[in-house]
């Protein structure tokens, strides 16, 4: 074990020196002092790689990011190496290196994809004891069509499982059988129509099963996840970014023989039911195991949403709650507050305030200037938020994340009905959390 966790260590070390900005290779990257016999060998399969005209290539998102890494991928406890490159002629290879008897590594074939570079790489998991394919999503031109080649080395030569264009795609083992199936949304290059798909593995290859057409709002896909609409029932919830602006979501139910869409107009195939102005997407929001979709059901606060589930027969609100995404917090609505409280944002040099107030109603009760603003939420951002904070000793600080600070303040007013307490203000404020997955905010 001893000498895999030193060639690991050597493959970081390295992938670390190659995954910046430059792609160009070092005559002199590989050569580094007191390397395992292992990785030397290696280092002469890639050599001639490199010879030939290749230049070292790293994927643009996701997890897998370095040029040169080591995964199991037929199962059998030994690392084998990929190493991804541009070729001379334009193309995109994954070379694989197996771990051989006389214990050094040599080449076993390659995977061929083609676009501008590389997008995204993954591992998929193929058979129930854990063989994974090499998944390589390359980015063309245009910037939201992608090529996806998936191929397989784990039965003695490279086997091309599948070859499609997408704008975005899911692994997930959706039936739990250990093998992940994938989903994509894809979109008609004629009409510009989106289209969800969900292929399976059949042999060696992964087969269409399901497809369903998408709200016809969608511009382009933003996040897509696998969920629950019943503690029993699993759907697909693909988030969007809509035509003339703002966030539809399409809700798929997948256990049928046809796809149902719950999301869409069955008549116009619209999304609006779903609309919302800032991109917030789908999650569990009351934290009860079923996914929810946020909606803008009108008014005045654009960033006020109510929280649906989504069945066959319709939709229920479990919660509402105003999302600040641009200073990443939200908080519950109170039900009290119904729609009768309104919100104002401002913001100066590392510091933002959003005050929740109600509106300025006189009566014969209230006497002089009416005081109608109920708290205040503050967010210090920067390098100075600790040492602004200090000139606010009043504020209860709420939350920190990253450097950023949260604070509250309440305010004496005269609408006793909508004011809120400290505890009842921290229990209804949440930090949204980067994702670097879906690189949005998700909390």
């Amino acid at each position: 074990m001893n000498k895999y966790i030193l060639l690991l260590l050597a493959l970081l070390a390295l992938t670390f020196l190659i995954s910046g900005c430059s792609l160009v290779p070092d005559e002199g990257l590989f050569a580094l002092p007191n390397l395992p016999r292992e990785y030397v060998s290696l280092q002469n399969e890639i050599n001639i790689i490199i010879a030939g005209g290749a230049e070292y290539a790293v994927a643009e998102t996701g997890a897998n990011r370095q040029a040169v890494q080591l995964v199991d991928l037929n199962a059998d406890g030994q690392n084998e190496a990929i190493a991804f490159f541009i070729m001379n002629g334009g193309a995109i290879r994954a070379y694989v290196f197996r771990y051989n008897s006389e214990g050094e590594y040599e080449e076993a074939g390659f995977v061929e994809s083609y676009g501008r570079r590389i997008w995204s790489v993954d591992y998929p998991v193929i058979s129930r004891r854990g063989d994974r394919a090499i998944a390589i999503s390359a980015r063309y031109d245009d910037s939201v069509t992608y090529g996806l080649t998936i191929a397989s080395p784990a039965r003695g030569g490279i086997i091309t499982m599948l070859d499609l264009q997408y704008s975005a795609v899911l692994f997930e083992d959706a039936d739990e059988d250990g093998v992940e199936e994938i989903f994509f949304a894809i979109s008609n290059g004629a009409s510009g129509a989106f289209s969800a798909h969900m292929y399976k593995l059949s042999g060696d290859e992964y087969k269409l099963i399901h497809s369903c057409q998408m709200c016809t709002e969608v511009k382009t896909v933003s996040n897509m996840q696998l969920g629950s609409i019943a503690a029993d029932q699993k759907a697909l919830f693909i988030d969007s970014a809509a035509n003339g602006g703002g966030y539809v979501s399409d809700v798929l139910v997948l256990d049928g023989s046809t796809p149902v869409n719950l999301s869409v107009d069955a008549a116009g195939g619209s999304g609006m039911a779903t609309w919302r102005s800032s991109s917030v997407y789908c999650r569990d929001i009351n934290d009860d195991g079923i996914t929810d979709v946020p909606v803008f059901e009108g008014g005045e606060l654009r960033n006020l949403l109510s929280w649906k589930d989504l069945a066959e027969e319709g939709m229920t609100t479990v919660l509402r709650t105003y999302y600040n995404v641009t200073d990443r917090w939200y908080m519950d609505w109170p039900e009290k507050w119904e729609n009768a409280v309104s919100a104002e944002r401002k913001s100066a040099d590392e510091i933002t305030t959003m005050t929740f107030f109600v509106p300025q109603i006189q009566s014969p009760e209230m006497q002089g200037e009416v005081r109608n603003a109920i708290f205040t939420i503050y967010v210090f951002t920067g390098e100075n938020s600790a040492e602004n904070l200090k000139s606010y000793r009043t504020l209860d600080v709420l939350s920190s994340s990253g450097g950023t600070i949260y604070g509250c303040l309440l305010i004496e007013n005269d609408y006793k009905q909508y004011s809120l307490t400290e505890e009842e203000v921290r229990k209804a404020f949440h930090v949204i959390e980067q994702s670097w997955n879906t690189e949005d905010y998700l909390k």
